[in-house]
């Protein structure tokens, strides 16, 4: 996973690297901001419990 970030990094001339957390971490914020309840995304987030996921 991480080299294939890698290789999408540096041809989408990014300045920073992707790494998988960054990955996780957006992907999570993004669908916070959408009003996707906790429920539905905690299965995904690999945090045990949905108190975890009010840091995004």
């Amino acid at each position: 996973m991480r080299k294939i970030l890698a290789k999408y990094t540096e041809e989408a001339e990014l300045a920073q690297n992707l790494s998988p957390h960054k990955l996780r971490h957006f992907s999570l914020t993004w669908l916070k901001k959408q009003g996707i309840d906790d429920a539905l995304i905690q299965p995904y987030s690999a945090y045990e419990s949905r108190k975890s996921l009010e840091v995004y």
